[in-house]
């Protein structure tokens, strides 16, 4: 906020200026009102060349044209200082506006994290949505600041936690203040992400979360559970999720392009019509999986495990199978599939290939 201190500099640098503006116009007057006079020539010249007496009506108007001249160099002066003065006057009004703002949004900031530290839901929530009027009204300066704020709110007040042996995994659902901040995150402008930004949900439980149509791409999910969570047409291009466990989750025309799904837990999930061209899911879990009409090229599937997926009608062009489990698998109608894909994977008498494809020898363990 402005001071006492900065409203004295302002006003005795706004003086300044003013006597600035008075001075040197009046003082270039005072020059062009006296200097004519005493410059002014008693004699001229005539026709013949001869050096005669100048009259007192031809000096007058001499002397007075002269000063005319002076009189308009002064209004010049002052316009250009004028101009100058209002510029100054402009650019300090903007450095004080831009500092007041600033100072209301420290102020908004700390007052929201007290929110988001409060027992009291509503006041919870409260907090979170200026966190994201912040980071909207603030982009360059505060939006990471935001979204690491709620990250971490997530990572620590929803972190996994292990069951006791002997205990069922119940798979509840996010409190209201955790999905509530998985919504802001995912409606989050991404255009205000720095390039190495990535949201950081490492090892949380978001177990039937409802991420549905969120942007999440390049997010780091790494050994979270999303067992049974919403993804419909959520964005999650290029995420990290190696060792996530996303058994029974609704996937159905999900962005997963160039995602890193390494040793995932797939199990059940319904993938229908979801794109995960060049995604990695070297060792990932897929066992019956629905990975109907899916976009699968150039995919890694390397020692993954499909065992009774439904891959009819995917596209599965460039996808690299090398030692797949590919048992009791539905192929039919996929596009793409060859024979040099299979060389290596592994497949029973129930897997089922399009029609008129011919596979090499099977290979069972």
């Amino acid at each position: 906020m402005v001071g006492p201190e900065s409203i004295f500099i302002s006003l005795k640098r706004n003086k300044t200026v003013l006597a600035t503006i008075l001075v040197i116009p009046v003082s270039v007057l005072l020059i062009g009102f006296l200097l004519p006079q005493l410059s002014a020539p008693d004699t001229t010249v005539n026709d013949q060349g001869e050096v005669v007496p100048l009259d007192d009506v031809t000096r007058s108007q001499l002397v007075d044209d002269r000063r005319k001249t002076w009189a308009q160099i002064a209004v010049g002066i002052i316009v250009m200082l004028g101009v100058l003065a209002t510029f100054r006057r402009t650019s300090a009004t903007e450095r004080t506006v831009h500092l007041l703002q600033e100072g209301q949004i420290t102020e908004r900031f700390t007052r929201a994290i007290d929110q988001l530290g409060s027992d009291n839901t509503a006041v919870c929530l409260g907090g979170i949505y200026t966190l994201e009027r912040i980071a909207k009204d603030s982009p360059n300066n505060d939006h990471r600041q935001v979204m690491e704020v709620l990250t971490a709110y997530v990572r620590e007040n929803a972190q996994w936690i292990e069951p006791a042996e002997g205990e069922e995994n119940q798979e509840e659902r996010p409190s209201t203040v955790i999905q509530a901040i998985l919504t802001v995150l995912g409606r989050r402008n991404a255009d205000s992400d720095g390039p190495d930004d990535r949201l950081d949900l490492s090892n949380t439980n978001l177990q039937r979360a409802n991420l549905e149509v969120l942007s999440l791409a390049r997010a780091n999910f790494a050994y979270a559970h999303l067992e049974g969570a919403f993804l419909l047409d959520a964005n999650l291009e290029g995420a990290y999720l190696p060792s996530a466990h996303l058994e029974r989750a609704f996937l159905s025309g999900a962005h997963l392009e160039g995602a890193r799904l390494l040793g995932a837990h797939l199990e059940g999930a319904n993938l229908y019509i979801a794109h995960m061209e060049r995604a990695s899911l070297s060792a990932a879990h897929l066992e019956g999986a629905i990975l109907i009409d899916a976009h699968l090229e150039g995919a890694f599937f390397s020692d993954a495990r499909l065992e009774g997926a439904y891959l009819s009608g995917a596209h599965l062009e460039g996808a690299i199978l090398y030692a797949a489990h590919l048992e009791s698998v539905n192929f039919e109608h996929s596009e793409g599939l060859t024979k040099q894909q299979l060389d290596t994977a592994l497949w029973d008498e129930h897997t089922q290939f399009p029609e008129g494809f011919e596979p090499p020898p099977m290979r069972q363990n």
